[in-house]
């Protein structure tokens, strides 16, 4: 369960736990950016981080843009067009080790006009490791935050910039 603390922060930090239902809708707290087309967060776990980039505020529904960091063992992402990665791969990453229970490594989104990038470190458009041209791209609505295979992240989002709300929150379970 994830219970809400509110302030005015540039960082919000969160814990993602596999159980069934625990995701995160930035949204609905107050943290999905209004005009910036990117996300720039951290992680600290063994495995797991699932972003969907969603074209609805609230619910999953097509199209949806899907990434998987660090699945399979922490061995291999994906980028893909729908939650069923099988069918709908567009761009994958094969490198193992990019989480660390230890320590937290920092990531970045980013989907302006279509063009989806997945990079490492904290600036934008470099050390890209996924990237994907969307044909017909669609405005990006929120952005689900899950976890799968009893994996538990710890995250931080790394906020720059005007938000939804000036309340700024976080979660612990």
């Amino acid at each position: 369960m994830l219970t809400r603390k509110c302030f005015t922060a540039s960082t919000i930090s969160l814990t993602v736990e596999f159980n069934g239902t625990n995701h995160v809708l930035l949204q609905d707290y107050g943290v999905f950016p209004k005009h910036q087309k990117f996300l720039k967060f951290t992680v600290q776990g063994p495995k797991d981080l699932h972003l969907k980039l969603l074209s609805s505020k609230s619910s999953v529904r097509k199209p949806i843009y899907y990434i998987v960091i660090a699945g399979w063992n922490n061995k291999k992402s994906v980028l893909g067009r729908s939650e069923i990665l099988a069918h709908d791969v567009v761009n994958f990453y094969k490198k193992p080790g990019l989480f660390d229970i230890n320590h937290e490594k920092k990531f970045w989104i980013s989907w302006e006009n279509g063009k989806v990038l997945v990079g490492t470190g904290n600036i934008l458009n470099k050390d890209i490791i996924m990237r994907w041209k969307e044909p017909c791209p669609f405005a990006v609505q929120n952005i689900e935050i899950s976890t799968m295979h009893e994996a538990s992240l710890n995250l931080k989002l790394l906020l720059d910039g005007e938000y939804t709300n000036c309340i700024m929150c976080s979660f612990d379970n």
